[in-house]
């Protein structure tokens, strides 16, 4: 996040301490300080299923061509799985 906000010409700024709490990030804007917390996303069951069952994929075909090149190409991205057909 602080590199994207540096790419965009602000200077991120950390450990500020703001009513008692210490924001992930400070940037200011102006004359407005603005404050960012980093959170994860909050993925649903059936995401996170389907992540780990990819990552599986991935480690099996790496453990069986090991020291090769492999490409792996998905047809669907995770976070855009339907509910209702997924298996």
């Amino acid at each position: 996040m602080a590199a994207t906000f540096s790419r965009l010409g602000f200077v991120p700024t950390f450990g500020v301490t703001v009513e008692g709490r210490i924001p992930d990030i400070a940037i200011t804007i102006g004359s407005t300080s603005v404050y960012a917390e980093v959170i994860a996303p909050n993925r649903s069951e059936i995401v996170r299923t389907a992540t780990d069952q990819i990552n599986e994929i991935a480690g099996a075909i790496l453990a069986a061509g090991p020291g090769g090149s492999i490409e792996l190409f998905l047809d669907v991205d995770p976070d855009n799985v339907d509910v209702a057909t997924y298996p």
